[in-house]
Parts: C-alpha cells; sequence; structure tokens
C-alpha cells in the first residue's frame, strides 16, 4: 500500500509541539556521580552544558496521496471526521518536504557516571477526533504519562513495548483519564494501536536522558544543554528507518546537521 503524500495535503495532521515542550530536548542538566560536590558541582554543571546541536530533516522521494480514513464504523468517530477529515499519518511533511514524526537522539557520546532528573509534569498523550495525538511520542524513564479520552465513546490503549510492560487499557465513556509510567528506558520505538479502531496507530520511545526530540512539519529540530564532545545522533522514522551522523560540538557552540530520509530500497 502507498504510504506517501503531496505534501499540502498532509500538513495539518500533526502537533507535535507538546513533545518538544514537555518531553525532551534536553532541558535538565546532569547531577554527576563524580567527587566535586556542592555550589563548585553546580558551577561545573552550568558551564559545561552549554552546547547545542540543531539540525533539520527533510524527505527526498516519490510523493502520492494519503489515504482519508474511514471511520463510518464507528458513528461518533464518523462524525469527526466528516468535519474535519483526518488521513493516514505514515507520511506527514511540510511545505518544502520538510519531515514530521522523526525521533531525534543522542545514542552515543554522554559522559559516563551522570544521571538525570525526571520531569514530574506528566507527558500528555490523547485520543482526540478518534486519532492518537502526538503519533509520536518520546517520554523519559519513570515520567508519568496522561492519556486522556475526550472523545465520548470507546477506545483502548494497546501499548506493545519490548522491554516494558505491556498494557491494553479500554478508556469508555466514563473513563476519561488513565496515567502510565515507563519504568525503563527504551530507545527503540514501539507500536501503540487501538483495538476497538484499527486505523489509530502511534509511536513511543522511552528515554533514561534527556537529549531528544521529535520534529514537527517544519522537520527542524534542537538539542541543548549539552556537554562539548562528539556524539551519535540518531533520526528514526516509522517507514524511512533509521540513520546516524557523528557531530562534534565545541563547548558554547551550536552545530548544525541536516538529514535526508528516503524510502528503503
Amino acid at each position: 500500500m502507498s504510504f506517501l503524500s503531496r505534501p499540502l495535503a498532509i500538513v495539518g495532521v500533526v502537533g507535535l509541539g507538546l513533545v518538544l515542550a514537555s518531553c525532551g530536548g534536553g532541558t535538565e542538566s546532569p547531577t554527576s556521580t563524580g567527587g566535586t560536590t556542592g555550589t563548585q558541582a553546580q558551577a561545573a554543571t552550568a558551564q559545561a552544558n552549554n552546547s547545542v546541536i540543531r539540525g533539520s530533516v527533510s524527505y527526498d522521494g516519490q510523493i502520492a496521496e494519503m489515504a482519508v480514513l474511514d471511520m463510518a464504523a464507528d458513528p461518533v468517530c464518523n462524525t469527526f471526521n466528516q468535519a474535519s477529515p483526518k488521513r493516514r499519518q505514515a507520511l506527514v511533511l511540510g511545505e518544502n518536504r520538510e519531515l514530521a514524526n522523526v525521533i531525534v537522539m543522542i545514542t552515543e557520546g554522554l559522559p559516563s557516571g551522570q544521571t538525570y532528573s525526571v520531569p514530574t509534569e506528566p507527558a500528555v498523550f490523547t485520543q482526540s477526533g478518534c486519532q492518537y495525538d502526538p503519533h509520536v511520542i518520546v517520554v523519559r524513564a519513570g515520567q508519568p504519562v496522561r492519556i486522556l479520552n475526550p472523545d465520548g465513546t470507546l477506545h483502548n490503549v494497546h501499548v506493545r513495548p519490548a522491554i516494558n510492560t505491556e498494557f491494553n487499557e479500554a478508556m469508555p465513556q466514563f473513563r476519561a483519564e488513565i496515567t502510565k509510567t515507563f519504568d525503563k528506558a527504551e530507545p527503540e520505538p514501539f507500536p501503540i494501536q487501538c483495538d476497538v479502531h484499527p486505523w489509530m496507530n502511534a509511536y513511543a520511545a522511552v528515554s533514561d536522558h534527556p537529549y531528544f526530540a521529535v520534529t514537527t512539519t517544519t522537520g527542524a529540530f534542537e538539542i541543548p544543554n549539552l556537554p562539548a564532545g562528539t556524539y551519535t545522533v540518531q533520526v528514526w522514522h516509522e517507514r524511512l528507518g533509521k540513520q546516524t551522523a557523528s557531530v562534534t560540538v565545541a563547548e558554547g557552540a551550536t552545530q548544525e546537521v541536516a538529514f535526508t530520509m528516503t524510502v528503503p530500497s
């Protein structure tokens, strides 16, 4: 089945700003496990973690029409879809082929012997309009995840990780919110699906550090608050696979990197 689509036909289907705002982007400082303590350690940490890796992800390949979802099986969902037709999210592009729903993560090069504070602010994953939002989410290990059902119809959240515990939670009309936590890091993305509505699907990953981002239709990403060093930056897309790049960033500097993804042969 073709999964590509004309750019302007699919620009509006993703809203992943909250992922960048609340679930990643390297906004937390590491806690050193070395010998320096107190005010000196805090000052050293503040000085050392002032580098930025910034970049973009774009798509190079054939573009075909993306199917409008058929929600006729559920009258509530069908009403939502008639008011604002939704398309499959396997490939979501901006006006100039900027690629959305790409996980960008540091996979190698972070200093050893450090732990990172876990956000107490929950990540939010909703089932609004009978479609998961965001379509791709990254959360921290140990961070609470609020799962919402504002639709007034039965959904279920079937999460199938390889490392964390699988769960399948029914959310009927009267169950508008549940909270879950993934205890272990699981950077390899895993699927989420609704067994009631087969068109509903999403992907999640769990990180043990804050140095990640998820692109929107701008294709842009930024990973701040890094110590100077050489890092492996990995990008992942559900249909276009993975790419990596080695990026060296000096103290206090911003290093740019661009990725172009295409359909695997």
